[in-house]
């Protein structure tokens, strides 16, 4: 994946703005993302997931990473990241908003990131999409890019254990929402209540 050239000015909407957006495969990031798409119009999105799909299809390598292709996506997953991380570098130097996605399972890399970004002049928040294990697990099975079940479970402990930390960190600008197959009775209202503190923050 390229980056494009930046042509934005600092006169664009959420500037000084940057949202992390977290969550483990299968919690359901993209559906919550897909509610918000009008209130995420405007940030410039971190995202080395986009990256790792494009090279593993460029290099012809299953979606579903296979156990005997797990040492040529290692080396792509560690080419996304650079290639997510020159696009935040280009886009904190513009101070442009940003939504940076993540599963939450390194705290110290997030609070780290915060840290940085709030020493040049940005307002930070978190999104956490939560959802029970049972619930990651079957979605898994669905996503275009699978990941091995292995993986799911060990992170989610992991993230799970991080959430607390984050409510800490990120205090008042730190937004739950459950997004659990036993919870989507609900998660309208949730979605709506989500927006409107979001809303709130980008202003």
């Amino acid at each position: 994946m390229l980056i494009k050239e930046i042509t934005e000015g600092r006169y664009d909407p959420y500037t000084n703005k940057a949202i992390f957006f977290a969550g483990g495969a299968g919690a359901g990031k993209t559906f919550i993302a897909r509610q918000l798409a009008s209130t995420f119009h405007g940030l410039k999105q971190v995202n080395p997931d986009i990256a790792l799909k494009h090279l593993l299809k460029k290099t012809n390598l299953s979606l579903k990473m296979p156990p005997e292709e797990e040492y040529f996506k290692n080396l792509l997953r560690q080419r996304s990241k650079q290639i997510s991380g020159r696009s935040q570098q280009i886009y904190q130097r513009e101070k442009l908003g940003m939504l940076i996605d993540t599963t939450g399972r390194s705290y110290m890399m997030i609070a780290d990131t915060k840290k940085e970004l709030e020493d040049a002049g940005y307002t930070t928040a978190m999104i956490f999409v939560d959802a029970d294990l049972a619930t990651q697990l079957k979605r898994n099975t669905t996503r275009e890019r699978q990941v091995p079940e292995k993986v799911i479970k060990n992170n989610y402990n992991t993230i799970k254990q991080n959430q607390g930390k984050y409510e800490q960190l990120f205090g008042d600008q730190f937004f739950y929402i459950n997004n659990s197959q036993s919870a989507q009775g609900k998660i309208e209202d949730n979605i709506q209540q989500l927006e409107k503190n979001l809303r709130n923050f980008l202003k």
